[in-house]
């Protein structure tokens, strides 16, 4: 009894996933450019195949500055990793309640880990209106 216990908790807490971020952003809006504030919430499922791949379904629920005050994201992504290097493919379409409309959205990423607390990262993102480049090194601790 004790382990159908255990094995029914076990499952009950993978049922869902979710993520969390909060964030600043420089967007490019009226030929000027502005920052733009955000917040951001999302739950889903994920679907683990093997040691190095992850696909995930969420949905994700924005409030943020500038136009369009609240949003809602459905995304699908797919994360691959294999010793230090990761990569990272998302995309979405995300509802923006002011001007009535579902706009596509694409991220891929790949991430080399140079030390534990110290990575490189390129990111590629497309949107209707932008397209973005970004070769970062990041410091965790």
């Amino acid at each position: 009894m004790r382990r159908v216990v255990y094995y029914c908790c076990d499952l009950l807490e993978n049922l869902w996933s979710w993520q969390t971020r909060v964030g600043a952003a420089r967007v490019r809006r009226d030929d000027r450019e502005h920052i733009d504030s955000s917040a951001s919430f999302g739950v889903g499922r994920a679907a683990q195949w093997g040691d190095t791949l992850t696909a995930y379904a969420m949905v994700d629920g924005v409030a943020q500055t500038g136009p369009s005050p609240v949003n809602v994201e459905p995304n699908f992504g797919v994360i691959a990793g294999a010793g230090r290097w990761k990569s990272w493919a998302q995309t979405g379409v995300p509802y923006e309640v002011i001007p009535g409309q579902w706009r596509c959205r694409l991220q891929v990423a790949v991430r080399y880990q140079l030390t534990q607390h110290q990575t490189l990262r390129l990111e590629l993102t497309r949107d209707a209106e932008t397209r973005r480049t970004v070769l970062s090194f990041n410091q965790y601790w």
